[in-house]
């Protein structure tokens, strides 16, 4: 419901007048008026230009305010008014309003109202005048409408409202009315909070139950009360009332309290007694007569005014003689103005001169400036270059239009400071000395420089040689005098920087030069190292290789590059090393130079390549090979489900052996499984999950089940951790397989030492780990110390079928199924191992938020009410068991070979065929262009496509099939998944 705003009242802007009348304080009285009611031959119309006011300011200073009454009430007292200035008579203080955004009409109105005045100035904070309000201009803007908005529905309410109850009778209440004089009675419903109205009844509504022969007595009030009850509260303004009752054409409003209760009624009469025209008419009526013995009082001042104006025209005459006098002397002074003029134009040619003499000069300074064969630079106050000559071009090596802009710092060795170089040069004024100039093609040219700051107001001089031909032969002349030692030092310092390991080894492969780096990885210093040979420095079989590669490389006399393995403190590391001999002028060597180079980390990061494209492969055979097996177990597992109900009297032996024939398929069926969840993965029902307390419960069960002497060590939070989206049962398998692989790598006990927790994954990480992606990661660590894995295996170890246990004792899909489940999850897999250490996996699980829905199934397989299915498959053992168990359950059966056979039937017998369950690997036509096709013939076909490789699911659902059917399936699964898609309408 709409409530009243300040925003609905007129704006201070509307009410302002920005032009009031004002004087000095120094202006007579008679002026004054004279002003406040201009001169006119209709006196009429010279009352009705009368000013009620005005206002004495100075400087846009308010001071003091002068109103027709204080007129009447000088002419009372009988004060000679030419005799007195208006600062004499004008009230002050005076009564202002300051201007605020948040006042409106009613702000001013309020103040007139409280301090009984008809004119109110506005001025700004500084007490500078802005404006005049007056109660004229207020009565002007506001409307009957704003009225409205000025009085509240409490104001005017009634406050005695007859009210009855729902089971009143209507004769009651017509007896009520009648007796009240009312036209209406509120029906009520007594609550704790009060009596809430629920309805209304009017003379309308008891007249409507006569016209329909109702009887008075027995029909009661909640049988004919107009609902709903139109209700208001009681702050609301009347204007709001006079809208609701205009939209929905009533004429009374129920007034209600916070809770609803009942307080009063509002009608339309109300709103009229506040609009009463006559109180309108009075007020009038009563502004015009005071406007009236106004203008009757003017009329008098008018006659002394006149006597006024001849007085000043008789003044204005004065002035214009003044004036030509005035005039007569600006004549003279016009002269001798001509006179100057003429001086200054002499001036004026003396100067053309002398800028003619400076351009000659300039022109001069410009042709040395341009043919200097040194460079000249000129830059403004920030450094940067303004203005070049030919010869900076070419010492900078860049073109006029190229070097402006730029400062020193842009060709200066890196971590020069130019800010603090750039003062110190102004604070001096001048500065000279040498540098490098680093130019864009990379050349480096050694450079002599002089500057001079402000040699013209915010322009800074510079001239720079290049001496670079100078420093070369000072340079070669200091390199012919300190010779060797120089040559050492720099050799040594290059070495030094290099982040390789560098070396220097005399022909019995004793060390005579090494660098930094050879000292860092080797904790030796260069002096501890020194004559030592490497069987000295490293292990006999490590020192024993880099010997053997030193005496291939002096007997061949060439250049070699081998891989070289060392021993650090955090393991075994790989070098790529280049050596080659260092020999006299005669060809013979007499040292061996080598630079090596750390590849660990590459080599590792190749390693993961390769490993990762050897599975891939593996995957992909795998994959093909599962498809078959799907279609190989598919009606066995059917097949196996079936005999028991068709052959129900054999005997026991019989029903075992089926039992057999359905527990090894199933369980050939779920080897499928674990192929495919390596090869491809596969999503299972996933759930938002804590991996804590699954770990907590793994740790139980192998606590009870592993042998004594292993011991379990867990560091497994479950407040802290964060949570996974994974299928329990497939993340129970990952746990569980490498716990158990844990087992079977200590046979004579040992620790297992299983740890979660939260990680972070940056940029460097992953870089260095291919399969891992910046981010937030849940880390279960399985670290036990049993035997390790020899290197020749360790690639090998996520293939599947690849095991080193016994025959009978596995599989080889244990960590094939880990890796696979692993990766569908987005997650990855990291192994350390050490020969007789142990082994450490860790499973890097991504963090995620989110909830999954549980699947559930019906204990009772559905039964078809004789719909026919159309089946398409390439397989006739498939063909074979699927017709017999979709008859079994009243269902009829067309059979398609492939997907032109199924288009063919489906054309031919589209009413109806109810639904196609088809294969997504056939020969001919492949499942995803027949389902395309299918839905081309008709849009609302229903379709179940099926395939044993997971992959197919999404391409089948976004070709436009229904639901898809995992392979190998069983009854309980096809008949599920027909009663499904049967059942949604199209």
């Amino acid at each position: 419901m709409p409530s009243l705003h300040t925003t609905d009242l007129p704006s201070l802007e509307q009410v302002i007048e920005c032009s009031p009348l004002t004087v000095l304080p120094n202006t007579p009285l008679t002026d004054v008026i004279a002003l406040m009611n201009p001169v006119s031959s209709n006196t009429v119309e010279s009352a009705s230009n009368f000013s009620s006011c005005v206002l004495v300011v100075e400087e846009k200073k308010l001071l003091g305010i002068f109103t027709l009454r204080d007129i009447v009430r000088l002419a009372g007292a009988e004060v000679d008014l030419s005799r007195v200035l208006i600062s004499e008579v004008m009230t002050q203080p005076v009564i202002s309003l300051t201007l605020d955004d948040a006042q409106n009409a009613l702000t001013p109105l309020t103040l007139m109202r409280q301090h009984h005045i008809r004119h109110l100035p506005v001025v700004d904070e500084q007490g500078q005048l802005l404006g005049l309000i007056t109660r004229e201009k207020i009565r002007q803007i506001i409307q009957p409408a704003h009225l409205l908005k000025l009085r509240y529905v409490k104001e005017v309410m009634v406050t005695d409202v007859t009210h009855a109850l729902p089971t009143t009778s209507i004769l009651q209440l017509s007896q009520m009315m009648s007796e009240r004089r009312i036209s209406c009675v509120v029906i009520v419903s007594p609550q704790e909070t009060g009596l809430i109205p629920v309805g209304m009844i009017s003379e309308k509504d008891i007249l409507k139950v006569q016209l329909q022969g109702l009887d008075t007595t027995q029909t009661q009030a909640q049988a004919v009360m107009s609902t709903p009850v139109l209700s208001i509260n009681s702050t609301e303004s009347l204007w709001v009332v006079h809208q609701l009752m205009q939209e929905r054409g009533v004429r009374r409003l129920v007034v209600v309290g916070e809770q609803g209760q009942l307080q009063g009624l509002v009608t339309q009469t109300n709103l009229l007694q506040v609009l009463d025209p006559l109180e309108i008419v009075s007020v009038i009526q009563a502004l015009q007569a005071k406007i009236s013995e106004q203008t009757v009082q003017l009329c008098q001042f008018n006659q002394q005014l006149e006597q006024e104006v001849k007085q000043r025209r008789q003044a204005e005459k004065s002035l214009r003689q003044s004036q030509q006098e005035l005039e007569l002397r600006v004549a003279e002074r016009t002269a001798q103005l001509v006179v100057a003029n003429a001086g200054l134009q002499q001036e004026i040619e003396e100067r053309k001169q002398i800028e003619a003499k400076l351009q000659q000069r300039e022109y001069e300074w410009q042709a040395l400036f341009d043919h200097a064969l040194d460079a000249i630079a000129i830059a403004d106050d920030e450094g940067r270059y303004v203005k070049v000559n030919p010869a900076a071009c070419n010492l900078f090596g860049l073109s006029k239009e190229e070097l402006n802009g730029y400062t020193i710092a842009d060709f200066a060795e890196r971590g020069f400071d130019f800010t603090q170089a750039w003062q110190q040069f102004c604070e001096q004024g001048q500065m000279s000395g040498e540098f490098r100039l680093h130019r864009p093609d990379g050349t480096v040219r050694e450079t002599e420089f002089a500057a001079v700051a402000n040699y013209i107001p915010h322009r800074h001089l510079s001239i720079l040689r290049d001496v670079s031909d100078r420093q070369a032969a000072l340079r070669e002349c200091k390199q012919s005098e300190e010779g060797r030692r120089e040559s050492e030092q720099r050799l040594q310092a290059i070495i030094d920087n290099s982040p390789t390991v560098i070396y220097v080894k005399d022909l019995q492969g004793r060390h005579i030069l090494v660098n930094s780096e050879f000292e860092r990885l080797t904790h030796l210093t260069r002096e501890q190292v020194k004559h030592k040979t490497d069987y000295e420095i490293f292990s006999a079989d490590i020192a024993q290789d880099l010997s053997r590669n030193d005496q291939n490389v002096l007997t061949s006399v060439t250049p070699l590059q081998s891989e070289e393995i060392l021993e650090l403190d955090d393991g075994l590391h790989t070098y790529l090393s280049v050596k080659f001999p260092l020999c006299h002028s005669d060809g013979q060597p007499y040292a061996i130079c080598g630079i090596s180079t750390d590849i660990t980390e590459k080599k590792q990061i190749e390693q993961q390549f390769y490993r990762a494209q050897r599975l891939e492969s593996i995957g992909t055979l795998a994959s093909g090979i599962a498809h078959d097996l799907n279609n190989v177990f598919a009606p066995i597992m059917m097949t196996s489900q079936l005999l028991p109900f068709k052959c129900k009297n054999v005997d026991a032996q019989t029903q075992e052996l089926f039992k057999t024939l359905e527990n090894c398929s199933k369980r050939g069926a779920d080897l499928v499984k674990q192929i495919l969840t390596f090869a491809r993965g596969t999503e299972g029902k996933r759930i938002l999950l804590q991996p804590g307390h699954l770990l907590k419960e793994i740790v139980k069960v192998i606590n009870q089940t592993f042998l004594q002497s292993i011991e379990i060590v867990a560091n497994i939070p479950t407040n802290t951790l964060w949570m996974v989206q994974a299928d329990p049962t497939q993340l129970e398998q990952v746990f569980m397989n490498l716990a158990v692989n844990a087992r079977d790598a200590m046979p004579n006990g040992g620790t297992l030492t299983i740890t979660a927790e939260n990680r972070m994954i940056d940029e460097t990480y992953a870089r260095m780990h291919l399969e891992a992606q910046v981010g937030s990661y849940i880390v279960v660590t399985m670290k036990d110390t049993g035997t390790g894995i020899p290197p020749e295996i360790e690639e090998r170890i996520f293939e599947p079928f690849f095991t080193t246990k016994e025959v009978g004792k596995g599989t080889g899909l244990g960590l094939s199924t880990v890796s696979g489940i692993v990766k569908n999850l987005g997650g990855f897999i990291e192994v350390a191992t050490s020969v007789g250490k142990g082994t450490k996996f860790q499973i890097f699980l991504p963090k995620t938020e989110g909830t999954a829905i549980e699947i559930t199934t019906e204990a009772k397989l559905p039964r078809g009410k004789g719909e026919l299915i159309l089946l398409v498959d390439d397989e006739a053992f498939i063909q074979q068991i699927t017709q017999q168990t979709l008859a079994d359950y009243n269902y009829k059966t067309f059979i398609a070979n492939d997907g032109i056979e199924a288009i063919a039937l489906y054309a031919q017998y589209e009413q109806q065929i109810s639904v196609v369950l088809l294969d997504m690997l056939m020969p001919n036509m492949a499942g995803l262009t027949t389902i395309r096709t299918l839905r081309t013939m008709n849009p609302n076909v229903k379709i179940i496509a099926s395939s044993g490789l997971p992959t197919n699911e999404q391409k089948s659902i976004e070709a436009g099939a229904d639901k898809f059917l995992y392979k190998p399936y069983v009854a309980r699964d096809l008949l599920t998944t027909l009663s499904d898609v049967i059942a949604v309408k199209n």
